[in-house]
C-alpha cells in the first residue's frame, strides 16, 4: 500500500519534527560539564537536604542511587539527564514548565517515590531500638523526666532480675504494644521490628526517643521505682474499680508514690522476671 503525499506536506511533516526536536531541546537543561558532588543519605535528604540536576554521590546506600533503583535505570550516583527524564515520567512532572528544568527532590520528593531510610538493626543498637519504640507507644508527648522514671522502672526490674532491659520490655503481657509481636516466629518478629521502627521513621520520630534512651544510658540516674500506670487507672485503683495485680500493688506501695507527668510510678520489691 503506497500513501502518495505533496511535496508541501512532506515539508509541513518536517517541520513538525524539527518542532518536536528544538521543543524537547528547550525542555532540558545543559549538559552537565562539572559534578555537584554530595553526599546526601535518605535521613539527610528527609531531614530537608535538596538533590537537583548536576549533584553526583556514588556512595553505597544514599539517596541518589535508592533514587535510581526506584525508576528502574542505570545506578550510577550521578543525577544527570537520563534520571531527570525518568523523574519527570514518574513523577508527572512537565520540565517545559520546571525552573532551570530542574526537578529538585526533598523530603516531599521522598515520600512520592516512596523510599524509605535504609534500617540496620543489629545486636549492638537493637535494644535501644525496642526502648525508643516503646517509649513512642507509652508517651508520645512526655518530658524527658517522666521517660526517664519509665526507663528507670525498666532499668531497675533488669538489675533485681539479672536481666537486659530488652528482656524486661519484651515479657509477654507487659507491654501491651509488644503484645503482637510477641505471638510471632523468630523471622515474623524480625520483620515486624523492622516495618515497626522504618514507621516510626517516617513520622519523624524515633531520633528523638533514640537520644533520650542513650541520654538516659549514658547519664547513671536511675529514680526508685519499679512499676508505673497513668493516673487515671490509678484513680480508679483508688477507688476500688480495678483490681488487676499492678492496682493491687499499687494500693499496696502506696508510701513510694512518685506522681511524674501523666503516670504514677512505685517501688514493689516482687515483680516478674520471665
Amino acid at each position: 500500500m503506497k500513501i502518495i503525499i505533496t511535496e508541501n506536506q512532506l515539508k509541513y511533516i518536517i517541520n513538525e519534527q524539527n518542532n518536536a526536536e528544538v521543543t524537547e531541546k528547550e525542555c532540558l537543561p545543559e549538559p552537565i560539564k562539572e559534578w555537584n558532588e554530595v553526599d546526601y543519605s535518605v535521613k539527610d535528604v528527609k531531614d530537608g537536604k535538596i538533590l537537583n540536576y548536576g549533584d553526583k554521590d556514588t556512595k553505597e546506600g544514599n539517596a541518589l542511587k535508592k533514587i535510581q533503583k526506584k525508576l528502574g535505570i542505570g545506578v550510577d550516583g550521578e543525577y544527570g539527564v537520563g534520571t531527570l527524564k525518568a523523574l519527570a515520567k514518574k513523577l508527572d512532572i512537565d520540565l517545559c514548565k520546571q525552573k532551570d528544568y530542574n526537578i529538585p527532590i526533598g523530603p516531599n520528593g521522598m515520600k512520592k517515590l516512596g523510599i524509605k531510610e535504609n534500617l540496620v538493626i543489629t545486636k549492638e543498637n537493637r535494644e535501644d531500638y525496642i526502648l525508643a519504640s516503646t517509649l513512642v507507644i507509652e508517651n508520645f508527648n512526655a518530658s524527658n523526666t517522666e521517660l526517664f522514671a519509665i526507663l528507670s522502672s525498666i532499668k531497675n526490674r533488669a538489675n533485681t532480675c539479672n536481666k537486659s532491659m530488652e528482656h524486661m520490655v519484651l515479657i509477654p503481657k507487659q507491654y501491651s504494644t509488644w503484645d503482637y509481636y510477641n505471638k510471632l516466629d523468630k523471622e515474623g518478629k524480625k520483620k515486624e521490628l523492622k516495618e515497626r521502627l522504618e514507621n516510626h521513621i517516617e513520622n519523624k520520630n524515633l531520633d528523638k526517643f533514640l537520644k533520650v534512651v542513650k541520654d538516659f544510658k549514658g547519664s547513671g540516674s536511675l529514680t526508685k521505682v519499679n512499676h508505673y500506670f497513668t493516673k487515671e487507672l490509678a484513680k480508679k485503683a483508688d477507688n476500688m474499680e480495678l483490681n488487676s495485680p499492678i492496682a493491687k500493688s499499687y494500693r499496696k506501695n502506696k508510701k513510694s508514690i512518685q506522681r511524674i507527668g501523666d503516670h504514677v510510678f512505685w517501688w514493689d520489691s516482687s515483680h516478674r522476671c520471665n
